[in-house]
């Protein structure tokens, strides 16, 4: 088998012919990204070949008609960088989050920290201003304002600045005890996704079950937009995705539904905590929901 025809292989389909040959699970999860897989495998195959004793120095010396020829490993599911204006710029960004920077889809201030530095550039300078404290006249509420300036790759400089409040109708237990913290971080979250020009995503931190808003209750009533987004990255056969089919997965949990946009909030919920366990569980994915199609928004996404 040439290297071109490795490269075809999925990757769940190396990771299995690596295992077979004996290494440990532990092992083959270590390697990151197609193009070391199919480096690899095809180390392995090669050493374990019998050249016989033609060669008075015991080298091999691949010639033209050798399924062996050199070739570079292609890395044809590589995500290519988009532009920042490009409306895949989002996915893009989602996508290089760790998964334990995203909680149920929303990526955290943490993770949107490193990402900013990994994507755009050095941060120059990251400061907040306390504008309004808890008292009891204003119901122990907190506002913050969050400004940061970033070294962008082309050397300039770009500052933006993001606000956040935070009380205890807004703010889980146990930090709706930390009103004056809970709108700093918020306030930083929001600057950091204004400055990544992220749409439709919030940071987890700016989320709260107890939120009475309408349309807070309207946001946790129905799958949004950083679940499904989340969904996807994780079902990809990408880089660390899990080649995993969208429709064959929400149809496993609810074969009655047409569309993912019929998933209740929790529902997205829970089907991303199992596809979490796949991604450390990876033997455990059934047959009948592997194989990651591209095109599963033209038929199951209604938006």
């Amino acid at each position: 088998m040439t290297t071109a025809e490795y490269t075809k292989m999925k990757v769940n389909e190396i990771r299995e012919k690596l295992l077979d040959i004996g290494y440990t699970k532990e092992q083959v999860e270590a390697i990151k990204g197609k193009a070391n897989l199919v480096k690899t495998l095809e180390e392995e195959v090669y050493a374990s070949l019998d050249f016989g004793s033609d060669s008075s120095n015991g080298d091999f010396e691949p010639n033209e008609d050798s399924q062996f020829v050199a070739i570079e490993a292609t890395q044809d599911e590589e995500i290519i960088p988009p532009s920042i204006s490009d409306p895949e710029w989002s996915d893009y960004v989602l996508s290089k989050f760790e998964y334990d920077e995203m909680v149920d889809g929303n990526p955290t201030v943490d993770g949107l920290r490193r990402i900013t530095e990994l994507l755009l550039g050095q941060v120059n300078s990251s400061s907040t201003e306390i504008v309004q404290v808890p008292t009891k006249e204003n119901e122990g509420r907190a506002t913050a304002i969050h400004t940061v300036s970033v070294i962008m790759p082309n050397g300039d400089m770009r500052t933006v600045s993001g606000s956040g409040d935070a009380w205890h109708k807004n703010t889980d237990m146990p930090y709706s005890k930390f009103p004056v913290a809970m709108a700093e971080t918020r306030a930083e979250g929001r600057a950091l996704r204004r400055l990544l020009q992220l749409k439709k995503v919030v940071a987890a931190e700016e989320l709260s079950q107890n939120a009475t808003e309408e349309t807070e209750d309207d946001y946790k009533t129905y799958v949004n937009d950083n679940q499904i987004n989340f969904i996807d990255i994780m079902c990809k056969s990408a880089g660390r995705g899990l080649d995993i089919n969208v429709e064959s997965l929400v149809k496993t949990s609810y074969p009655h539904y047409t569309g993912i946009r019929e998933l209740t909030h929790s529902q997205a919920t829970k089907l991303i905590q199992e596809l979490s366990h796949y991604q450390q569980n990876m033997e455990t994915i059934p047959d009948s929901i592997k194989g990651y199609n591209a095109d599963w928004r033209n038929s199951f996404d209604g938006s």
